[in-house]
């Protein structure tokens, strides 16, 4: 045999060792296709669990939000501005009197507006999501229903009314309370699953 033969004749022989031994068991597929299933599992379950927390931050945000721009006008235009928690909705409306006055009117509408044309902002809530506000010295009050009123003051001197609110979405929730001179968050716990 010459040498190109013989060089060839291993290689053959090699592979032929190399094939009988080169494929994948049963077991081994078996194996892999369960590792796998439990990496893509974990993987979508770290997907979904945020979406409760991000729900709930969104919704606590419009809070935040409507604070920061109620506390503004108030110092701006040296008016009341009061903002009202129903099931679905936030408003941000100035109050239905002057500062001038020693007694709110009492022609004020439902949040605290001289009436619905003087709501300066609407935002619309996720009704899934539970509010409940807890006012300066008073119990928690859950917005349950479309009836069920909670008001946030904020006076022209930058003053705001002490306020806590809590967000809830089945077990999961945030609760924030705000600061009475400053109207930012000072404190804030949360539990979500």
């Amino acid at each position: 045999m010459n040498r190109f033969q013989q060089s060839s004749y291993s290689t053959k022989r090699q592979s032929q060792r190399f094939c009988r031994f080169g494929g994948f068991t049963l077991l081994e597929m078996l194996i892999v296709l369960f590792l796998v299933s439990v990496v893509l599992g974990s993987a979508v379950a770290l997907l979904v669990a945020p979406s409760d927390q991000k729900r709930l931050e969104r919704q606590i945000g419009k809070v935040e939000q409507l604070g920061r721009q109620a506390r503004g006008l108030a110092v701006l235009q040296q008016r009341s501005y009061i903002v009202t928690f129903q099931r679905d909705t936030l408003n941000l409306a100035p109050l239905g009197f002057s500062d001038s006055d020693t007694e709110r009117d009492t022609n004020i509408g439902v949040n605290g507006a001289s009436s619905s044309a003087d709501v300066t902002e609407s935002l619309t809530l996720d009704e899934e999501i539970t509010f409940s506000v807890k006012n300066w010295q008073q119990d928690w009050q859950v917005i349950e229903e479309r009836e069920d009123i909670a008001e946030w003051v904020f006076e022209p001197t930058g003053v705001v009314e002490p306020i806590s609110v809590r967000v809830e979405f089945e077990r999961s929730w945030i609760e924030q309370t705000y600061h009475s001179l400053t109207g930012e968050v000072v404190q804030e716990e949360r539990e979500v699953y």
